[in-house]
């Protein structure tokens, strides 16, 4: 048998059988929950956090960015976008804003989309980001004094 019938014949056999698992997060692990019946659609969804990429990341943002509510803009829009993000934002004396997170890529990809804009009176002129790691250090997401 050529190797592309053999394939086509599995993948066949495997649409044949109809039987669609879905995954329910209990607890720390997933496991596979009743079969679908024939005909019946499956609703799309956001998979458990324990299978998307979780990733830290360490910001500096730079411009006027202090005494224009920078931080809690950040701890907000995290609760407001309800956000999948720990860690903490702080102010440095340099002037500028520091921002460690840890959660979902997407999740930080959007606070950092919110991130560059700011608030009304802050102005961004610079980003400095570094990903590194997740560690899970963190349990909630705080503003630092």
């Amino acid at each position: 048998m050529n190797k592309r019938l053999h394939i086509a014949t599995v993948v066949a056999v495997l649409f044949a059988a109809q039987t669609v698992f879905c995954e329910q997060k209990t607890g720390e692990t997933a496991t596979a929950v009743s079969a679908v019946p024939q005909g019946e659609q499956i609703a799309t969804h956001t998979p458990p956090v324990s299978t998307q990429t979780l990733k830290r990341i360490h910001v500096f943002i730079s411009g006027k960015v202090q005494g224009v509510g920078f931080r809690a803009f950040v701890s907000q829009k995290v609760d407001t976008l309800k956000l999948n993000v720990t860690g903490w934002v702080k102010n440095l004396p340099d002037g500028r804003v520091e921002l460690i997170a840890e959660g979902p890529s997407a999740d930080l990809e959007r606070l950092m989309t919110e991130v560059a804009k700011g608030p009304a009176a802050a102005r961004v002129d610079a980003i400095e980001q570094k990903e590194a790691a997740y560690t899970g250090e963190f349990k909630r997401f705080a503003v630092e004094p």
